[in-house]
C-alpha cells in the first residue's frame, strides 16, 4: 500500500466550500532573482522604448481580459491592477531617465511596493501586495520578451500567478 502525504496549503480561498477533482499547483516564477541588480542603461531612450512597448502589450491584454469578464467585482480587480501597472511604469520611467536599466528598476520598484504593502499588517491591504507582484512579474516577462503564463488546457481558469485549486 502506497503511503499517503497530506499537505497543507494555506492562502486566500477562491470561494467557500470543497471541491473535488485535480489541483493544479502554479508556483510564482522568482523572474526577479535572474536580474542585475545594477544595471545601467546604455542607451536611454532603447530603454525608454522597451519599457513602453511592453506597458502597451500588458495594458491591452489586461483589457481584453476585463472587458471578457463576466464578473463586475473581477473587471474591479483588474482596473485595480491596470491603476497599479501605470504607477509602477511611471516609477520605471522616471529611474530610466536617471540611468537604470529597464529590468533592475521594475525590479527594485515592485520589490520595494511589495514589501511596505505587506508589512502593513493587514490582510485587505496585503492582498493589494500580491497585486504589485503580480503586476510586476507580468511587466517584467513582457519586458524580457517571455509573454505572459498561458494555460496549459481549454476550459481551466488561472489567475495571474496566484496558487488555487480548481474544480476540474
Amino acid at each position: 500500500m502506497k503511503a499517503m502525504v497530506k499537505v497543507l496549503f494555506k492562502g486566500k480561498p477562491v470561494s467557500q466550500g470543497f471541491a473535488i477533482g485535480k489541483a493544479f499547483i502554479l508556483r510564482r516564477s522568482d523572474i526577479f532573482r535572474e536580474v542585475d541588480d545594477n544595471c545601467r542603461a546604455i542607451e536611454v531612450e532603447k530603454e525608454l522604448e522597451k519599457l513602453w512597448r511592453a506597458l502597451s502589450k500588458l495594458r491591452e491584454k489586461m483589457f481584453k481580459l476585463r472587458d471578457s469578464a463576466t464578473h463586475n467585482q473581477l473587471r474591479d480587480i483588474i482596473n485595480a491592477q491596470v491603476t497599479i501597472l501605470e504607477a509602477i511604469a511611471g516609477e520605471v520611467e522616471k529611474e530610466i531617465r536617471e540611468g537604470l536599466c529597464a529590468e533592475s528598476s521594475l525590479k527594485r520598484i515592485t520589490l520595494k511596493h511589495y514589501n511596505q504593502i505587506s508589512s502593513s499588517g493587514s490582510e485587505l491591504i496585503g492582498m493589494r501586495a500580491d497585486d504589485v507582484l503580480d503586476v510586476g512579474t507580468q511587466l517584467m516577462s513582457e519586458l524580457r520578451g517571455r509573454g505572459p503564463f498561458i494555460p496549459p488546457r481549454r476550459g481551466t481558469s488561472y489567475w495571474l500567478q496566484r496558487i488555487y485549486c480548481l474544480q476540474t
